[in-house]
C-alpha cells in the first residue's frame, strides 16, 4: 500500500510539471499570432514587389 502511495505521489509530481498555466498558453499563442502575421505581411510585400517588378 504504501509503494503504491509513493508511486502516484510521483506520477501526480510529473504531471504538475508537465502543466502549462494559461499565463503560458497565452504567451505562446500571442508569440504565435505575431509570427504568422508577419510572414502574412512579409508575404503580401514580396507578392507587390514581385508583381511591379513583373508587370
Amino acid at each position: 500500500m504504501e509503494q503504491r502511495i509513493t508511486q502516484l505521489e510521483m506520477d501526480i509530481a510529473i504531471i504538475k510539471a508537465n502543466y502549462c498555466t494559461k499565463a503560458d498558453l497565452h504567451e505562446e499563442i500571442n508569440k504565435q499570432t505575431k509570427w504568422i502575421a508577419s510572414i502574412i505581411i512579409g508575404t503580401a510585400g514580396l507578392t507587390v514587389a514581385l508583381a511591379k517588378l513583373l508587370f
